[in-house]
């Protein structure tokens, strides 16, 4: 089995020919990686699996399309190549239709005061859970933003939004990742 660290270029030669087995391997070379991307866009309620297979689509349908030089024996060129189309498929896949109403945890969480000298213990797991649960455009933008390191310039032309709203749009995520983040308070029924 191929392993990350061997010559790339053989089988995205082999993908570009259409060889299923060479994507066979391929997918299974990138899918968790491809899978903690997704993850990180998907909403809380949808399911990370169905965009990362909407990339792999897209990857093997404009692989042929690429010259050698574009990866040129480097697993990382081709990695962030990628990671363009798995961010891009989120993001297309993610947004909600035209008059539809984000209602998440997001809408219905209780917050209590967080004592300065408390410490919250959360893993990334735990952090990337609370980040899902924000609102597409929020998520998205921290997304883009914080954690991949895009311009302003580069999220604008991705998600077609003027550049003031979205430095709105990560303030907002920002804050209401703050109070998520805070100890949630628990209400005992009688």
């Amino acid at each position: 089995m191929l392993n990350e660290n061997s010559t790339i270029t053989p089988l995205l030669n082999r993908c570009q020919k259409n060889d299923r087995i060479g994507q066979k391997q391929l997918f299974f070379l990138y899918n968790e990686f491809a899978l903690r991307i997704c993850y990180r866009y998907a909403g809380i309620e949808q399911d990370p699996t169905i965009f990362m297979h909407e990339a792999f689509v897209r990857l093997f349908k404009s692989i042929s399309q690429l010259e050698y030089n574009a990866w040129s024996h480097d697993k990382h060129s081709f990695k962030n190549w990628f990671k363009r189309i798995l961010i891009d498929s989120c993001i297309e896949l993610g947004k909600p239709s035209h008059g539809q109403i984000e209602d998440s945890l997001f809408e219905s969480v209780q917050y209590s005061e967080l004592n300065k000298n408390e410490r919250i213990d959360l893993s990334a797991k735990d952090i990337i859970d609370i980040l899902r649960s924000l609102p597409f455009g929020y998520r998205t933008v921290f997304n883009l933003w914080v954690i991949d390191g895009f311009s302003y310039q580069d999220i604008s032309m991705k998600l077609k939004v003027p550049i003031d709203e979205l430095r709105f749009d990560l303030m907002k995520a920002r804050e209401n990742l703050r109070k998520l983040l805070q100890p949630i308070s628990v209400t005992e029924s009688p």
